[in-house]
């Protein structure tokens, strides 16, 4: 019998009820406020940079919206919409700017540099 051994990911649930799988060190995005036009607009100023950073989502970002207004509130958060990465709070009251949000999410795009994925073989010539 075979025992699935993830690796660095976790099974989540979505809103619609189906489940996903996330890596660990997707970066955790969340944007608060009512699903208003505003709340729209900033999802989509998100989308815009992670797909200029060429960030996947579901593999480098775990995306997530908070609509229930209790929820918004007990979070600290009194004007929306809101975004938090990774915890902490970015903007609140505001649709952030594309050249901000590619700031806070620049970070977590930058990969190793290739020289260090294949370091260089040693030189056995003068041996």
């Amino acid at each position: 019998m075979e025992t699935a051994i993830p690796l660095s990911k976790t099974d989540v649930a979505t809103n619609s009820g189906t489940r996903k799988t996330v890596h660990e060190e997707a970066v955790q995005v969340e944007i608060l406020g009512p699903g208003n036009a505003v709340s729209r607009m900033t999802a989509q100023v998100l989308d815009a940079a992670m797909r200029d950073l060429g960030l996947v989502p579901e593999q480098d970002i775990r995306l997530d919206f908070v609509r229930d207004a209790l929820k918004i509130a007990a979070s600290g958060v009194y004007w929306t919409p809101a975004v938090r990465v990774n915890g902490a709070l970015k903007c609140t009251g505001r649709v952030p700017s594309f050249k901000e949000v590619r700031n806070w999410l620049q970070q977590f795009a930058q990969k190793p540099p290739a020289d260090s994925l294949h370091p260089t073989e040693p030189n056995w010539e003068g041996a």
